[in-house]
């Protein structure tokens, strides 16, 4: 998006995701939990957006959560945002607009201390 700061200038603003991890698979049929999760990455996420299908390439945005791990036990929803339409890394600015304190604090060399917590039971958070 571009917007046009205090000082007349025009700057390009990122939406603030990162790009999609490597699509895994796994069958599962009905009735069956299918429990995912995914590496934390220090300083680059602070929440994880699940996009799911049936088949490859097709897959939509089911969930967001906070930690790592999400559970799906019911049929998967339709007509969600697509997964295709992550496609860059836009987790930062790349112009002179601020990216917010967290993502400067989190950003590696900050000298900010980070405590990535350990991977709960999908579902259910950490305990």
């Amino acid at each position: 998006m571009t917007v046009t700061g205090a000082d007349g200038k025009s700057y390009m603003l990122s939406g603030g995701s990162s790009n999609i991890s490597s699509e895994a698979s796994l069958a599962v049929t009905l009735g069956q939990t299918l429990f995912c999760s995914a590496a934390p990455v220090a300083g680059r996420r602070v929440a994880y957006a699940w996009f799911v299908s049936s088949a490859s390439g097709a897959e939509t945005l089911q969930a967001i959560t906070t930690i790592n791990g999400f559970a799906i036990t019911a049929p998967l929803s339709t007509g969600s945002q697509p997964q295709t339409a992550v496609t860059a890394d836009n987790s930062a600015n790349s112009s002179y607009a601020y990216d917010g304190l967290l993502t400067t604090a989190l950003k590696p060399g900050s000298n900010a201390y980070v405590n990535i917590m350990p991977t709960g039971t999908a579902g259910m958070g950490r305990r």
